[in-house]
C-alpha cells in the first residue's frame, strides 16, 4: 500500500516512523567526511570530492546540510576514538538531524558488520537515517541492512589486505637496506639509499656535539629556534609547497624539547634500519644499514648511554602507565642527591630546595608528595648531611667489596657501559642476537618432537637444514663474541684511591660524582626524624646495586605513646623496684620524648594511681 505524502520524509522517500510522529529534525542533515592517516606533504582533493558528493545526494533528497562532521587523519580501521564519527552518530541518536550522508560504506567504518549492526540499531530507534550515497542504500530500509552488512564487512576484509600487502612492502626493503618513505631529516634519499644532507647533517651534528657536551633539550630546543632552523617536519612541508603539493596544516613549525630528543635517539641517525623502535638485523646477527650515517656505530652508542644517564625511573604519577617507565633525560641535574633520594615512607621522590632567609638559607631534600598534600608523612632532611652521608658510605662499601662481591660485577658492568659504550653496545647486541639463534634452535627441536611437526620426508629433510643454518648461526655469533675477549676489569682500589679520594672528589664537577655514584647506588631512601629522636645516619638507608629496594614504611613516622612505658615506670616506683624519676630522667628512659611532656606525663600518671589506690 503506498504510504501518503504526510507520511513521507523529505525528499519524497518514507520515513521509517510511517504513522508516528513527525521526527523533530524532519528535512535537516549532515555529512561525513572522513580520511585515512596522511603524511605531512600530501593532503588531497579527496575531502573535497566527498563534501561535493554528500550536498548532490542531500539535494536530490530535499534536504538541508546543516551540519558536517569531519575526521582527517584517522583510520576507520583502528579501535580508536574518532571525534566526527561520535558527534554524527550522536547528532542522530539525539534526533538533531534526520540524515547523516556519508560518501561510501568504507569512510564510515572498516570494522565490520559488528560495529555497523550496532549504530544502525541505535539510529532505528531514534528515527535517524544514514544515506550511503555510492551504494544507494537507506539504513532506514529494511532490505539494505544485510548489504550494508556485508559491506563493512568486505571493507574491513579489504583494510585488512592492503595493510598486509604495505607491511610485506617493508618488511622485503627493510631486509635489502633500502629506503622506500619520507625522507628522514638530515638525508637525501637516492635510489633507495640514505646520504646525509649538505645543510641538515650539519645540524644533527651540531645537535649531537651539544647533548654530549652537556647541554639541555630544551636548551639546544631553544639555540635553534634563535637561529631561524626550521623544524624537521617544517622542512617536508615546505618542500611539498615547493613540488605544488598541497600540505596539511602543522600546529607549529618551532624545534621542540621533543623534535630534539626524535633526532637523538632515532636510529636512522646512523644509517640504521629499524620496525617498532627495535633495530632489524641480518643473518648474521648484525644491524642492517640502509645508506651512509650521519653519526657511527660508537657516537650512537655514547648519545643513547647519555640519555640513559640522565633519566630516571618514573615511580608516581597521575597516569599509572607511566610508572616504571623512564623520564625523557632531557636536563641535566643540579644536586647530587637528585634521582637518587627517595621518601623511604612512600618512594616518592624528594626535591631539594632552600629554607631560611637572607645569608641563613641552607638546602633541604623534602618529599614532594607530602609537599604536594597526598598524604605522606614524610619529612626533611639537610642537603649537605645526607649528600655527604651518601658519599662515606659508598666509599665505606666499596672499600670492604671482596673480589668476588656480586657489588663489583654490578659496578664493573656499569662502568664500561659509561667508559666505553661502542665496545659494550657491541657485545649486548651480539649478546642478544645470539639468544634469538639459540632459542630459534630449541623451537625447531619442539617444532619435531613435541609437536610432532616436520614427520614426512620431504618436511624433514627442510627441518635439517633449517637446524644446519641456525646452528652455523649461533656459532659464527659465539665466535665473534668470543673475538671480543672478556670484559675489562674495574679496579676498585684504584677508583677509591683517584677519583673517590675526598681530595679529588671535591674538585670532581657534579656530573662525574653523578656517574661515579651511579655505578654502585641504586636509590637511597630518607626516613624521617620522629620529632628529633632519631639521628640522621638512622634515617638514611643507602641501597646499593646488588640490592633489592625495600617495601615502603608508611607508619613508620606515627606518634609513638609514651604512656604505657610511664605507666610501667611508675609501677616500678611504687613497687620500690627504682627511685622515683625526675622529668629529665623519664625522658632519658623513654628515649623519644622530652623533659616537660615527660614530667606531665609522670604527674598525671602519679595522680591517677594514687585517687585510685593503685600499686
Amino acid at each position: 500500500m503506498a504510504v501518503s505524502r504526510e507520511h513521507r520524509a523529505a525528499g519524497g522517500h518514507a520515513s521509517p516512523a510511517a504513522g508516528g510522529p513527525a521526527h523533530p529534525a524532519a528535512g535537516l542533515g549532515g555529512d561525513y567526511i572522513r580520511l585515512s592517516d596522511m603524511p605531512v606533504d600530501y593532503d588531497p582533493f579527496s575531502p573535497d570530492t566527498q563534501r561535493r558528493i554528500c550536498r548532490q545526494a542531500a539535494d536530490q533528497r530535499g534536504v538541508k546540510l546543516v551540519s558536517e562532521f569531519v575526521d582527517l587523519d584517522l583510520s576507520a580501521r583502528k579501535d580508536i576514538y574518532r571525534p566526527g564519527y561520535e558527534d554524527g552518530i550522536k547528532a542522530l541518536v539525539n534526533q538533531e538531524i534526520e540524515y547523516l550522508f556519508v560518501p561510501t560504506v568504507d569512510r564510515f567504518s572498516r570494522r565490520g558488520m559488528g560495529q555497523v549492526g550496532l549504530v544502525l540499531d541505535e539510529l532505528e530507534k531514534a528515527g535517524g537515517r544514514i544515506i550511503f550515497v555510492k551504494e544507494g542504500l537507506d539504513s532506514a530500509d529494511p532490505n539494505s541492512r544485510l548489504i550494508i552488512g556485508v559491506l563493512a564487512e568486505r571493507a574491513r576484509g579489504e583494510s585488512d589486505q592492503i595493510s598486509w600487502r604495505v607491511q610485506q612492502f617493508h618488511e622485503t626493503t627493510r631486509r635489502m637496506g633500502l629506503w622506500a618513505r619520507v625522507r628522514p631529516y638530515g638525508y637525501v634519499v637516492e635510489d633507495y639509499r640514505l646520504k646525509p644532507h649538505p645543510g641538515e647533517a650539519l645540524v644533527v651534528r651540531g645537535i649531537v656535539d651539544e647533548f654530549l657536551d652537556g647541554a639541555a633539550l630544551r636548551a639546544i630546543a631553544g639555540r635553534l629556534n634563535d637561529d631561524g632552523v626550521p623544524c624537521p617536519k617544517a622542512v617536508i612541508q615546505a618542500e611539498a609547497v615547493a613540488k605544488g603539493h598541497r600540505v596539511k596544516p602543522l600546529r607549529t613549525t618551532k624545534w621542540s624539547y621533543i623534535a630534539v630528543r626524535g633526532i637523538l635517539t632515532a636510529p636512522v641517525t646512523a644509517a640504521l634500519v629499524s620496525h617498532n623502535r627495535q633495530l632489524v638485523y641480518d643473518e648474521n646477527g648484525d644491524p642492517i644499514s640502509c645508506g651512509e650515517g650521519i653519526l657511527t656505530l660508537g657516537e650512537r652508542a655514547r648519545v643513547l648511554a647519555e640519555l640513559e644517564r640522565r633519566r630516571a625511573t618514573v615511580r608516581n604519577a597521575k597516569d599509572v602507565g607511566r610508572i616504571g617507565m623512564h623520564t625523557g633525560g632531557g636536563r641535566p641535574a643540579k644536586y647530587l642527591g637528585t634521582g637518587f633520594a627517595r621518601c623511604g615512607h612512600c618512594h616518592g621522590a624528594m626535591n631539594r630546595t632552600f629554607v631560611g632567609a637572607g645569608d641563613k638559607q641552607h638546602g633541604v631534600y623534602r618529599c614532594a608528595r607530602k609537599g604536594r598534600g597526598q598524604g605522606c608523612r614524610g619529612g626533611s632532611i639537610m642537603a649537605d648531611a645526607l649528600e655527604n652521608e651518601i658519599v662515606w658510605r659508598y666509599t665505606a662499601r666499596l672499600a670492604a667489596c671482596e673480589p668476588d662481591d656480586p657489588l663489583v660485577d654490578a659496578i664493573a658492568e656499569r662502568w664500561l657501559s659509561q667508559a666505553l659504550p661502542a665496545s659494550e653496545a657491541d657485545r649486548k647486541r651480539l649478546s642478544d642476537a645470539l639468544e634469538v639463534a639459540k632459542r630459534r634452535i630449541k623451537d625447531l627441536y619442539d617444532d619435531r618432537y613435541e609437536r610432532h611437526m616436520f614427520e614426512r620426508p620431504e618436511d624433514l629433510a627442510d627441518w635439517e637444514e633449517r637446524v644446519t643454518r641456525a646452528r652455523l648461526q649461533r656459532d659464527a655469533l659465539q665466535a665473534r663474541l668470543d673475538a671480543l675477549g672478556p670484559r675489562e676489569t674495574l679496579d676498585i682500589g684504584g677508583l677509591l684511591e683517584t677519583e673517590l679520594s675526598n681530595e679529588a672528589w671535591k674538585q670532581t664537577p657534579l656530573e662525574r660524582q653523578r656517574d661515579l655514584l651511579r655505578l654502585g647506588v641504586k636509590v637511597v631512601l630518607v626516613y624521617n626524624a620522629k620529632r628529633g629522636q632519631r639521628a640522621i645516619s638512622d634515617r638514611i638507608l643507602v641501597v646499593f646495586a646488588d640490592e633489592e629496594v625495600p617495601e615502603p614504611v608508611p607508619d613508620d613516622d606515627a606518634p609513638q605513646d609514651a604512656r604505657p612505658l610511664i605507666a610501667a615506670l611508675v609501677a616500678e616506683e611504687r613497687a620500690g623496684a627504682r627511685a622515683p624519676l625526675t622529668g629529665r630522667e623519664a625522658a632519658a628512659t623513654i628515649g623519644f620524648i622530652k623533659e616537660r611532656q615527660a614530667q606531665k606525663l609522670l604527674a598525671e600518671e602519679r595522680t591517677k594511681r594514687a585517687q585510685g589506690n593503685q600499686p
